[in-house]
């Protein structure tokens, strides 16, 4: 008889693993140890280990648990994510996990008994209105909490060019526009603050989702992008964050603005070609048809908006001292 459930293998592997990356993504934010350990609630000690686990060799290791561990970070990294949110989305994911998913292989693999029995308890328990970890939800949250951040940010309507601004985040396996979420209508500027007026959703960007797509394929890790205007104190922002900038210089006017929008997507895909790394902005100087505009990237849409109010809050200080 087997005294020891699915939810064993949950709390010894599944908990550190979901916070083992959620601890290196807030690491990667520059979070300090003692911070990461009041937002996820351990010990520094704890979070010591845990940034040392090497999580993608973990058996339960997976796309969707990182992605779950993406959108933790940035609801903890942003204070925008409350804590019954958190525990949904961990208690979502490992039902899942045990109703023939990972948690569920393993478990059977530690005790052969219940594999040669048919164990299927966690289905009979369970399936009854499972709720599936969905992807595209992660997606449009995090655009939520990236809007809520840019329209707290006085200073980012300075970065707002006449096209306005849009901000997308695509699925983990993203492969076309439609499965990219931005803002419909995008965000303006309105008595001199930016303002969104309508939800995320997806399939609502076409010229940005093909710049991240084109993206992704340079960088898995990329989820995100934003679009801002790009100008003398644009450019000395980035330079004073220590942006990684690849300048792109149009040579031949376009025909028409929807070819002159197709060449940044090409542009990007060619860095990846000629085997060059993704920058963390991507510049387009612009010219007939296109206004100058500058392209910054992330792993998400919450990291993507820090990157840009950072830039902004900087542009403005320069204005202020002309």
């Amino acid at each position: 008889m087997v005294l020891k459930p699915p939810c064993e293998v949950a709390v010894k592997e599944l908990l550190p693993l979901i916070r083992a990356l959620v601890a290196k993504e807030l690491k990667a934010r520059g979070l300090s140890q003692s911070k990461i350990a009041d937002l996820i609630g351990v010990t520094q000690p704890a979070v010591s280990g845990y940034l040392k686990l090497k999580a993608d060799r973990e058996p339960l290791y997976s796309e969707e648990i990182v992605a779950l561990s993406k959108w933790l970070a940035s609801g903890l990294a942003s204070g925008t994510l409350p804590s019954s949110e958190a525990v949904k989305g961990i208690c979502t994911l490992c039902t899942n996990l045990k109703c023939q998913g990972s948690i569920c292989v393993t478990h059977k693999k530690r005790f052969p008994s219940l594999k040669a029995e048919g164990c299927n308890i966690c289905i009979q328990l369970y399936s009854k209105g499972l709720p599936s970890v969905d992807m595209k939800q992660v997606v449009l949250s995090n655009l939520k909490a990236a809007v809520n951040l840019i329209q707290a940010s006085k200073e980012f309507a300075g970065l707002i060019p006449e096209v306005q601004v849009n901000i997308v985040e695509a699925t983990p396996d993203a492969k076309s526009v439609r499965d990219v979420a931005g803002i419909p209508g995008r965000i303006a500027k309105v008595d001199g603050a930016p303002r969104a007026f309508m939800q995320p959703e997806f399939g609502a960007s076409k010229h940005l989702a093909s710049v991240l797509l084109a993206a992704m394929k340079v960088n898995p890790r990329v989820h995100a992008a934003i679009n801002i205007a790009y100008n003398r104190f644009v450019k000395e922002a980035f330079e004073q964050l220590g942006f990684r900038v690849y300048v792109f210089n149009r040579c031949e006017p376009p025909t028409n603005a929807d070819v002159a929008q197709a060449r940044v997507a090409e542009e990007v895909l060619n860095l990846g070609k000629r085997g060059e790394p993704l920058p963390d902005v991507f510049v387009d100087t612009g010219g007939y048809w296109i206004e100058p505009a500058a392209y910054i990237f992330g792993v998400d849409a919450v990291e993507v908006a820090q990157k840009a109010i950072k830039v902004a809050e900087v542009v403005a200080r320069l204005r202020s001292t002309g």
